[in-house]
């Protein structure tokens, strides 16, 4: 790409209306080539990709040298910290402001990573909080079935002592001071892990995918709602 060509974006989000205004905002000014995902196995015609959650996860494990920015409602510390892991390059709520994802296309193209303003606080509370370990997670996540210590004790193959102390030790890193609250915090700061995209079934957003490839945006895009909000995010529908 030389200083005079278009960026091309390739937009392979899940949520029909999204797409289309994603694909509105990337055609205003003349700067950014717009496509869109199809079945043709073209994989390297794209400057950055533009994706849902689990698209842009997948892609970003498929395709390591194609950087991809998800613009997606998922706005827990969990999530966000698996996007960046995964190797994403940007990672925006879908409330973003229009510049703030084209100035996001822009910098992760020049090779920058970027992240909104909450994305940024979720990461840092994040960082700054002491984490959760993974078996401490399990026992949450079973806690929230309403499964007793016993009941979680046999199905981990643990001894009810130690699942009273997981118990113990994840209020205590919560600073909750009950069970109830502590996944009430846990639900909050979305730190319930999701699972890989490929291994989750059921549902039109869990389908599986189609190969990565490219088709020409010829249909007119849809205009993002412009409303304001005191934060100052336009939601894009």
């Amino acid at each position: 790409m030389n200083a005079y060509s278009k960026v091309t974006v390739l937009i392979a989000h899940d949520n029909p209306l999204l797409s289309a205004g994603l694909v509105a905002v990337f055609r205003t000014g003349g700067e950014f080539e717009v496509i869109v995902n199809d079945a043709m196995p073209v994989t390297h015609a794209a400057d950055l990709i533009v994706a849902d959650f689990d698209n842009g996860l997948r892609l970003a494990l498929a395709h390591r040298t194609l950087p991809v920015m998800i613009v997606s409602h998922e706005d827990g510390e969990a999530a966000i910290r698996q996007a960046l892991d995964t190797g994403v390059r940007g990672y925006l709520l879908s409330a973003s402001p229009v510049d703030t994802i084209i100035d996001g296309a822009r910098s992760i193209v020049r090779g920058g990573i970027v992240l909104d303003s909450f994305a940024i606080s979720k990461v840092m509370t994040s960082l700054n909080a002491e984490q959760l370990t993974n078996r401490e997670l399990e026992v949450l996540c079973l806690l929230t079935q309403g499964m007793t210590d016993k009941q979680i004790a046999n199905r981990l193959g643990n001894a009810v002592g130690t699942i009273k102390y997981h118990v113990k030790q994840l209020r205590n890193k919560l600073d909750a001071s009950s069970r109830t609250e502590a996944i009430l915090i846990a639900q909050r700061r979305g730190l319930f892990p999701r699972e890989a995209p490929a291994r989750r079934a059921g549902g039109s957003r869990n389908r599986r995918l189609p190969p990565l490839g490219y088709a020409r945006y010829t249909r007119p895009g849809v205009v993002p709602a412009h409303a304001g909000a005191e934060d100052g995010y336009t939601e894009i529908r």
